[in-house]
């Protein structure tokens, strides 16, 4: 009967967020309670506002205690079957509940349930941390796309003026008409270019739009710019806090530990030659080298990610110096034309390479903001 009405709660628990998240986003469809400018800190503070995983995480909390009560009233049952007939074959008790597929007895059920509530609670942290890490992504990403649009802006003006110029010449009969062709060529490129952009900036605006659950035409203001390269990161302290604090190694330390009990209680009930003890004791050796290998995967992944924070930096101080070079190009190619010693295809292809140098740039600084994301994920989220 009690546990009909926990049901019944929880019924009418889903059903009243279901029915606050409808007019949660009834208002924000009406453009209510739109932050439209927002540093990164804030987009990340409404996505974790607007999300409705930590509630459901919530829910299935409340499930798990469920599940914690009715474990601990069998164990109970046990017990009291143990006190007034202790030849009771074992065999007549039910297996109650399992860890990973694996079985498990009737006095490892309330400690694999309480594992359960303690992973759930750290779903919860591992919820915000995803959120944080998937906004920070797609605010970056919206932010790489205006660069985009930004650098094909200044090359299409380039092209624009080169245009003009070459224009101005073939009506002097100062240039060739094929020459002229060339120069319109480069500017309609320009011009695709530069819708193409616009386009990139819209996909990735409404990408995040997605992730802080608001409508996904609404425009925003970004505040906050990128990182390039004052991350400072300790290798060996991030090793060691991912060793103690990652979600899913806590999972597999937990998973080995009801193994092991488990394989205990087994071993007070079962010979070795039996079925029972000897898959008792092989869940154990076998959780024991899953940890094991899983531990070795982290740090070659956190080394790896790391290694390529490193290479993204050099990437941005290599796109620098490009940059420099690129504009320093492009003024003598300009300079070359206007004394009638270069072509004005010379000056597309400088205007062009500063294009490439200038997107080189955003990609880079997009690249190294990545790599942080990826390296703070490996470090403090791994996966559930």
């Amino acid at each position: 009967m009690n546990r009909n009405k926990m049901v019944s709660k929880l019924i009418l628990l889903v059903l009243t967020i279901i029915m606050i998240g409808n007019t949660t986003v009834f208002a924000k469809e009406n453009g209510e309670n739109i932050k439209s400018i927002l540093t990164l800190e804030e987009a990340i503070s409404v996505g974790i506002e607007n999300s409705p995983d930590i509630e459901l995480n919530k829910i299935n909390m409340e499930k798990l205690k469920v599940e914690l009560s009715e474990a601990r009233a069998t164990e109970r049952s046990y017990r009291q079957l143990k006190k007034y007939d202790p030849y009771n074959p074992i065999g007549q008790m039910e297996i109650v509940g399992t860890m990973q597929g694996f079985q498990l007895e009737e006095e490892a059920a309330s400690k694999n349930a309480e594992y359960e509530i303690e992973e759930a609670e750290m779903t919860e942290k591992y919820i915000i941390k995803s959120l944080e890490s998937g906004i920070t992504q797609a605010y970056y990403g919206v932010l790489q796309s205006k660069d985009g649009v930004d650098v094909q802006k200044v090359t299409l003006a380039n092209l624009q003026r080169n245009y003009e110029i070459v224009k101005r010449k073939l009506e002097l009969g100062m240039s060739s008409k094929s020459e002229f062709y060339m120069t319109e060529i480069s500017l309609n490129e320009g011009i695709v270019n530069l819708s193409k952009a616009e386009d990139t900036y819209r996909r990735a605006l409404r990408g995040l739009n997605n992730v802080l659950n608001y409508p996904l035409d609404t425009k925003l203001e970004l505040s906050s710019d990128y990182k390039e390269t004052d991350s400072n990161i300790n290798l060996v302290k991030d090793l060691e806090y991912a060793f103690e604090n990652r979600y899913d190694l806590i999972n597999q330390q937990n998973d080995k530990e009801l193994a092991e009990l488990n394989f205990t209680v087994t071993k007070r009930r079962y010979t070795p030659n039996t079925y029972k003890y000897k898959y008792a004791e092989s869940t154990v050796k076998m959780l024991e080298n899953r940890l094991n290998n899983h531990m070795k995967n982290i740090e070659s992944d956190i080394k790896g990610k790391y290694d390529e924070i490193k290479t993204a930096k050099e990437e941005i101080k290599l796109m620098n110096s490009n940059i420099e070079k690129a504009k320093e190009g492009l003024r003598l190619s300009k300079l070359q034309y206007e004394l009638g010693t270069g072509t004005s295809l010379e000056v597309n292809e400088a205007i062009l390479n500063l294009n490439r140098a200038e997107l080189g740039k955003a990609s880079a600084v997009a690249n190294y903001n990545t790599s942080l994301i990826e390296y703070d994920r490996a470090v403090n989220i791994g996966q559930l």
